[in-house]
């Protein structure tokens, strides 16, 4: 319907065919241990995402949800990735 936003939520890395993927700019990666099931994976996103917007990663392991950026307030935990690791 006019006015609503598409979601997707393919279960893709590659980012071909996401929506704001696929217009170029650099492109992200993490590698991580999921702290449910112990599953290590690798996800890519955009760096416009990470700095902008929100990234949120699924484990494809136990199918958790893993918060690595929220630029839009969308969840109530005030840290970005990169607090977190600089206090380690």
């Amino acid at each position: 319907p006019p006015g609503r936003r598409a979601f997707s939520t393919a279960s893709s890395d590659d980012g071909n065919g996401l929506p704001g993927t696929e217009h170029g700019g650099r492109r992200l990666a993490i590698v991580f241990t999921c702290t449910v099931c112990d599953t290590r994976s690798a996800k890519k996103f955009s760096e416009h995402a990470y700095r902008h917007g929100v990234v949120v990663v699924r484990c494809p392991g136990c199918g958790n949800d893993h918060l690595i950026a929220d630029n839009l307030g969308f969840f109530e935990d005030d840290w970005t990735l990169e607090d977190m690791l600089r206090a380690r």
